[in-house]
């Protein structure tokens, strides 16, 4: 399996993988040779990396047959520049949506940006073989440009064996400060405006109040990290919240095993109005864990309500969110039941091996190149 990858983590993250073991002859880390460096101005080299250096790159893997599987649409340029070289090879493309490619998508009247993202998205839906999508709220998006199309619906999953309940690790506790006597509420994932670290900075004052020995673990790293650390400082925090920056895959579990109750608090914006997304990453791999999670109620029907594993909080209620920690934290019983439940749940319907055997159907439907 070939990777054409131009960011940094991701390259991190699959080279990490593939030295783990069982993978490495199945996969292939392609960095791309990008055309502006991230460094000298992050959006434009984002979208002109995706636009230029991503479909040549990717060209010259499809000369050997394959079949195109891109992740969308973060950026629109991404999907149509792949789909630009699905029609050059002819080789078929998976299209997997995970996302909106913008928060309100097909606006009568709206900026040319948005208009743009929307001719974009048209031509790689439009020229598509296959879509799929991780939440079901986005088969409509779809339907609006093309109803005839089909679209198949695969979650998000989590490796059970990788991610799976285990002690506290005791070493890495010691190193990042965090003493045997203290409960840990932990956040993971890319840190971005959306994903609420803001709320859940505001609601650690009252809940420290409560529980002295509450500590904020924050892995991960992301463009909204530096706002976070200077909030944290603002509110003479600093000594309650640990920041490990970016984190592999296969390490992130041992820092969730120090954890007692995971968090999601999600912002109330417009990309989740219109996503309502079901199994988000991270609160499927804390579930997975045997963790309890705190999820912000993006959605009426996700993974934590199925699973039973944790509470909903309105989002953006800095209160709610830090009485739904101060509950779990002063109740183990209570975050044993939901952790246990949680696990549960994720192991019979979420597995990657489950995940995966619906998109190998898919695969098996679709020729390679001609």
């Amino acid at each position: 399996m070939d990777y054409a990858v131009s960011r940094e983590g991701a390259r991190n993250l699959f080279n990490d993988t593939t030295k783990a073991g069982q993978d490495d002859r199945r996969v292939n880390v392609i960095p791309l040779r990008t055309i502006i460096p991230r460094t000298v101005a992050q959006h434009l080299s984002w979208r002109v990396n995706n636009l230029v250096a991503l479909p040549l790159q990717t060209l010259k893997i499809a000369l050997k047959g394959t079949i195109l599987h891109v992740h969308a649409p973060t950026p629109v340029f991404k999907p149509f520049s792949i789909s630009l070289v699905n029609k050059l090879s002819k080789c078929p493309m998976v299209l997997d949506l995970h996302d909106p490619w913008s928060g309100h998508p097909f606006p009568i009247i709206g900026s040319f940006e948005m208009q743009l993202r929307t001719q974009f998205m048209r031509y790689a839906i439009n020229n598509s073989n296959s879509v799929i999508v991780a939440h079901t709220a986005l088969i409509e998006p779809v339907h609006r440009i093309n109803p005839k199309k089909q679209v198949d619906v695969i979650p998000n999953g989590v490796d059970v064996e990788l991610f799976k309940p285990a002690p506290k690790n005791e070493a890495l506790s010691k190193k990042l400060g965090i003493n045997k006597d203290e409960l840990v509420i932990a956040f993971s994932g890319h840190v971005t405006n959306e994903k609420g670290l803001d709320i859940l900075a505001k609601s650690a004052s009252s809940i420290v109040q409560n529980f002295k020995t509450a500590k904020f673990l924050v892995v991960g790293d992301g463009l909204f990290i530096e706002e976070v650390k200077a909030l944290v400082n603002k509110l003479q925090l600093k000594d309650k919240f640990i920041f490990t920056g970016f984190v592999s895959a296969e390490k992130l579990p041992g820092f969730l095993s120090i954890s007692d109750v995971c968090v999601a608090p999600y912002t109330p914006g417009p990309w989740y109005q219109e996503s309502k997304v079901e199994t988000p990453i991270k609160v499927v791999e804390y579930m997975a864990m045997g963790k309890p999670v705190i999820m912000s109620r993006i959605s009426e029907e996700n993974v934590l309500v199925w699973g039973d594993g944790g509470l909903l909080v309105t989002p953006g209620s800095v209160p709610e969110l830090a009485s739904s920690i101060i509950t779990l934290l002063e109740d183990k019983g209570l975050r044993m039941r939901l952790g246990d439940n949680g696990r549960r749940f994720i192991e019979k319907e979420y597995s990657w091996q489950k995940i995966t055997k619906k998109l190998v159907k898919i695969y098996q439907s679709l020729n390679e190149c001609n």
